[in-house]
Formats: C-alpha cells, sequence, structure tokens
C-alpha cells in the first residue's frame, strides 16, 4: 500500500532536466557510455508532449563489465548497426538538440540535473571529449548542469515518504504502482522518472 504523504508533495518550482547515461559498467575511470538519455520536464501538459530525446555513442571497441554488457546487449546490437556518434561529437550533438528545443535560456543556461544516480551520470559524461568541469559540475557548450541534483528517489523520502526509502528506480515504480518498461535505456529511464515524479506531485502521469 502506499503511504499517503507521498502525494503531499509539491510541484518543483523550476524545470528539470531528467538525464540517464547507460553504460558498459560502474567504473568511471575505465568504462564507456552507450547512450545519454534526456527528458525536459517542465510540469505541464502530458509527458508524452514534452521535448526528449537520446544520443548514441559509437566507439571501435566496446569494452566493460560482462553484467553490463550482458544488460544492454540490445543498445549494443543498435550500435553495432550504424547508430550513434563518435565520443567526440556527443557533447555537440546534445548541445544542438537542446538549443533548437530552447532549453537552457530559462534558467540562464544552468540546469537542474535530475536522474536515478545524478552524481554518476554526471561523473560518466566528463569521460567523453567536449564535457568538462569541476566537482559535480558539467559544462559543455552553452550549458552547465550544476551542482544541485534531483533525485525522486531520494526526493521521495526527504520530502514526504515516510516508509523506508525507495533503494532504487524499480523500487518506486513498484511502490506507485507504475509499469517498469524500457529498463536499461536512457531515455526510458526518464520516462519512468518522470511519470513517478508526476505521480508522487498529484499531476497527470500518462
Amino acid at each position: 500500500m502506499i503511504h499517503s504523504d507521498f502525494f503531499k508533495m509539491k510541484v518543483p518550482s523550476h524545470p528539470v532536466m531528467y538525464l540517464d547515461t547507460e553504460t558498459t559498467g560502474l567504473d568511471v575511470s575505465t568504462d564507456q557510455v552507450l547512450e545519454v538519455g534526456w527528458l525536459w520536464e517542465t510540469w505541464q501538459g502530458r509527458i508524452g508532449d514534452l521535448k526528449s530525446g537520446r544520443v548514441l555513442v559509437r566507439w571501435d571497441r566496446i569494452t566493460g563489465h560482462p553484467r553490463a554488457l550482458s544488460m544492454n546487449a540490445a543498445l549494443i546490437a543498435e550500435i553495432a548497426g550504424g547508430n550513434g556518434v563518435a565520443p567526440g561529437f556527443v557533447a555537440g550533438v546534445l548541445s544542438g538538440e537542446w538549443s533548437r528545443a530552447g532549453i537552457g535560456d530559462r534558467l540562464n543556461r544552468s540546469l537542474t540535473m535530475g536522474g536515478k544516480n545524478p552524481g554518476f551520470d554526471k561523473a560518466m559524461l566528463k569521460t567523453l571529449p567536449g564535457f568538462g568541469g569541476q566537482g559535480q559540475e558539467v559544462v559543455f557548450g552553452d550549458y552547465k548542469l550544476i551542482s544541485r541534483s534531483f533525485e525522486p528517489t531520494s526526493w521521495a523520502y526527504q520530502f514526504g515518504w515516510r516508509g523506508d526509502k525507495p533503494a532504487s528506480l524499480v523500487d518506486l515504480c513498484g511502490l506507485l504502482e507504475i509499469p517498469v518498461v524500457n529498463l536499461h535505456s536512457g531515455l526510458g529511464d526518464c520516462l519512468m522518472l518522470a511519470k513517478c515524479t508526476r505521480k508522487m506531485v498529484g499531476l497527470n502521469y500518462e
């Protein structure tokens, strides 16, 4: 049963950029980014109408942890089929997508980043050419993902939920009775995060 406090949280006062990286493992020093998925949450309209996208990363040779490689087999096959851009072009492609979508100007190009593990995603982005920054900041092109992050599993616990803290996105979906679809997909995880958060604050999550 879902605790009633889940539905007493307020809509954040600013848009959030949900961003998720799919990688070949959890070692920032050696593993590779395979996909960057994003969704721009304005807290208005239907989730399906929000601006979103994904960038696949094509490597000459993909290496990483066997379990991560297995979980991302479909994604790796998609990349092997000729989809994606070289690592050095990811920052430019992402920056171009956001510029065309008009994202960033509303926050002076300083974007609050949301995700299931924003700190890890920021660290992985900084392994790609064209991304920089110090600490938790990520800077590329005209954009800056600021150190303040929005993590729905922690946010639920901090601002209303008084049961056990959801340990993962799958746990949060289970508590909120939201179907888990397209797991281990950058854009798919962003969509599930958006659905969970909208349900927590009483907005349309379809």
